[in-house]
């Protein structure tokens, strides 16, 4: 058995998609940075794109307690303490000019933090933190303490803008513990609310949320960033483990996983009549399905022409159709690959704005096993966990005038916040 990891490098050290493990001690340097990057796959159609992570990197000292290191962006060094804090555990330490992580979110935002804060030793406490650091571990703090509010999320925004070019006028929070199973996540967009519960499930790390989104009256800096995004901003993006194991997941080969992921869309007025009613989004959302899977004669010509056509092996698991979850009309479609799974649900949030919620299903062959009581446990908890979610979710416009909308057959109520202290009151 190996009691010392030494992995070394005169540049860059780069760990893509890989495990680098110890069983007591490992230590990791650079010359110039050390980065940690998960692997990903990424699929766009019409409705925007959808992002898995394929294999997860990681830097992990096992000891004889099972001692761990995980990457994570929500702090500046992107790390975390070990899972347990052991007397036997083992020591990682780093030495490189930057440590970089772009992992375990679908959302990529490549991330560096001077190497001074990225070395840990036993069980203590990452040392000398940043002014950066510790307004950050304020932040989330009061957040953990009180709630998510737009005061928390402005100084959030406030905090990254000191480091550019990182900041971003869509300010997303990292929610891996500010959420516990059972609760609801919300996110305000304009006047609309939408809530989902929070699973009883093993979170990936790297769970986030962009809690308040203005697209009505945006300021230059977030119109600029809807006229880049071609009008699509993203609410959420999160996921689970739904492998069983004695371990910590991934830590010994893959471990099978699902997404969900929620997106907001702006259109012009022009188009407003394709999402006017459940039907005419019926009929668009056919349209864009149809777009997804090659024709015959499509295929045929790739093969003959030697083209490459990224839609060959798509299909249709499910066409549009008219689904009623908390008294809303929803379109619910679905569409796989030779790989995976992506179930939708598609709703028309007016003026010229609609929801679309995503869930991905864990890697496996679907094609060839269509039969779903043959599906292995990992994926069967993956569709527990979807429709779960799914039979949550509520969309509340709080500026409702009580006009006819045609996708609301009766108003409901968002669900509750998480119960959480009440802040203090400013003197």
């Amino acid at each position: 058995m190996c009691y010392l990891i030494r992995v070394a490098a005169r540049t860059d050290l780069n760990n893509l998609g890989g495990t680098i493990a110890a069983n007591n001690n490992l230590v990791a340097s650079a010359g110039r940075d050390l980065n940690v990057a998960s692997t990903t796959r990424t699929q766009t159609n019409a409705q925007g794109s959808q992002t898995n992570i394929e294999r997860m990197a990681g830097l992990y000292v096992t000891g004889t307690r099972g001692e761990r290191l995980l990457f994570d962006r929500k702090k500046p060094a992107f790390l975390a303490l070990p899972m347990e804090q052991s007397p036997n555990a083992g020591e990682i330490a780093m030495s490189a000019k930057f440590v970089c992580s772009i992992i375990l979110s679908a959302t990529f935002m490549t991330s560096c933090a001077p190497v001074e804060y990225a070395i840990y030793n036993g069980r203590e406490e990452l040392k000398e933190k940043t002014p950066y650091q510790k307004e950050e571990e304020n932040i989330y703090g009061n957040m953990k303490r009180y709630g998510i509010n737009r005061d928390n999320v402005q100084a959030m925004r406030r905090l990254n803008e000191t480091i550019p070019p990182y900041s971003d006028p869509h300010t997303m929070i990292g929610v891996d513990d500010l959420y516990n199973p059972g609760e609801h996540y919300r996110v305000e967009m304009d006047e609309f609310i939408l809530t989902v519960k929070v699973p009883d499930a093993n979170k990936i790390p790297g769970q986030w949320i962009w809690p308040y989104t203005n697209t009505r009256t945006p300021e230059p800096k977030m119109a600029k960033l809807l006229q880049n995004k071609q009008g699509t901003l993203k609410l959420a993006s999160l996921g689970w483990f739904t492998c069983k194991s004695l371990f910590p997941a991934d830590l010994f080969g893959s471990c099978e996983r699902t997404s969900f992921n929620a997106f907001y869309h702006t259109f012009q007025k022009k188009d407003n009549e394709s999402f006017s009613t459940p039907e005419k989004l019926q009929h668009y959302l056919e349209e864009v399905q149809r777009s997804f899977i090659p024709t015959h004669q499509e295929i045929e010509r790739a093969a003959r022409e030697r083209l490459i056509d990224s839609r060959i092996g798509n299909r249709s698991v499910l066409s549009p159709v008219a689904v009623l979850i908390n008294r809303r009309i929803w379109i619910h479609q679905a569409r796989g690959n030779s790989d995976g799974q992506t179930y939708l649900y598609s709703t028309s949030l007016q003026p010229m704005r609609w929801l679309v919620v995503s869930f991905s299903l864990p890697q496996y062959d679907y094609n060839a096993n269509p039969d779903p009581s043959t599906y292995p446990a990992a994926i069967k908890r993956a569709i527990a966990i979807m429709e779960e979610m799914v039979a949550s979710l509520r969309v509340v416009n709080t500026k409702d005038d009580g006009s006819p909308d045609p996708f609301v057959i009766e108003r409901v109520e968002p669900a509750p916040l998480p119960v959480r202290e009440k802040p203090p009151v400013a003197e």
